[in-house]
């Protein structure tokens, strides 16, 4: 197993000031990244953040990215973590799995991470941050469907949920694009008892191996044997493969939420979603695709 231990202090970027951290710029979050693993196309570490700020920190995401080690600024997000409100001094400690994206290429990298509010992961500024390197093995094809592996809760003690996505339905207006957001419906049950805290859960959405970057992910705590239908916001990664592609979707990805059953929160919505280039689309409004249709 690799090991390594990432202690820095999150930069406070002008664009997160009355965001993540409020109005004050004085005092940071101190953020701790342990037990960094990467196997079989995915990568695995137990985050913990504290607020050492003198503000409350705002619901909000923890985008896990790597990059290379030279040569490119081009960020790859291989997951994130839903990060609850965070009193003075709270700390919290949450388990991370990320997917290894498709055709990404084998090699040592910088992983990093960065908090952010619900206005989305999409321009993650990753200039000052901290790096880390980690060895990465090859990206497995974008068509495979493998689940990601579920947090280790062999003893429950106490009543639980047991959270399922039960639908995921995307309006479509023509073909998908890199860049390009989504605004799904996700439909999620409650087959198990009462939450003990109202947490909101995770939705992790897929397009085969890639994920997804959340800007609106987290649905409120849903009571025992009831459901919700709840429209997230997702946006699709710049540098995603053009093809064809299945739609996953998981709930409480993380495992944050001790489950009765964690087994069955993987998802599959059936038909296959495309990924195009949109040059055609824009030459065609722009009227100088002439024979475009041809």
């Amino acid at each position: 197993m690799k090991y390594y231990i990432i202690f820095f202090v999150i930069t406070i970027f002008s664009s997160l000031i009355g965001g993540v951290f409020g109005a004050s710029s004085e005092a940071p979050a101190l953020l701790e990244i342990t037990d960094v693993e990467s196997t079989e196309g995915t990568i695995s570490a137990t985050i913990t953040i504290e607020n050492n700020s003198r503000n409350a920190i705002k619901e909000g995401y923890l985008g896990i990215y790597l990059l290379p080690l030279v040569g490119s600024e081009i960020s790859t997000l291989v997951g994130w973590v839903a990060l609850p409100s965070l009193k003075i001094q709270d700390r919290i400690t949450v388990p991370f799995t990320g997917v290894v994206p498709p055709g990404m290429v084998g090699g040592t990298y910088h992983i990093t991470a960065l908090v952010t509010t619900n206005s989305g992961l999409a321009s993650p500024q990753l200039m000052n941050a901290p790096m880390q390197e980690v060895p990465v093995q090859r990206g497995e094809s974008a068509t495979e469907m493998t689940a990601l592996p579920a947090t280790d809760r062999a003893h429950v003690t106490q009543d639980v949920p047991n959270y399922q996505i039960t639908g995921i339905t995307i309006p479509l207006s023509g073909s998908l694009h890199p860049g390009t957001k989504i605004t799904p419906s996700v439909s999620v049950i409650n087959l198990g008892e009462d939450a003990t805290e109202q947490t909101p859960v995770s939705v992790m959405l897929l397009l085969g191996n890639q994920v997804l970057y959340p800007e609106k992910a987290t649905i409120p705590s849903i009571a025992a044997g009831k459901s919700a239908e709840v429209q997230l916001s997702y946006k699709i990664p710049d540098n995603i493969y053009l093809g064809a592609y299945s739609i996953r979707g998981l709930v409480n990805p993380y495992g944050t939420i001790p489950e009765t059953n964690e087994g069955d929160n993987t998802f599959t919505s059936p038909g296959i979603y495309f990924i195009a280039d949109n040059w055609i689309e824009e030459r065609i409004e722009a009227g100088t695709c002439d024979r475009c249709g041809s």
